[in-house]
């Protein structure tokens, strides 16, 4: 299953944490520091929600 995670704030990045832990997750955020920082965690920046 294919999950992806968009808002990597206070609230949207502790989820996006919990969802990464049960497997493949992609993130997007406006943020570029948020991405970032889930990019070191094997979890691939999205640059749109668009399905890609």
């Amino acid at each position: 299953m294919k999950i992806g995670y968009v808002g990597l704030g206070v609230m949207g990045g502790a989820l996006a944490e919990r969802l990464l832990q049960s497997g493949p997750l992609a993130v997007h955020d406006l943020g570029e520091a948020a991405r970032a920082r889930f990019a070191s965690a094997a979890a691939p920046a999205k640059r749109s929600g668009a399905r890609s």
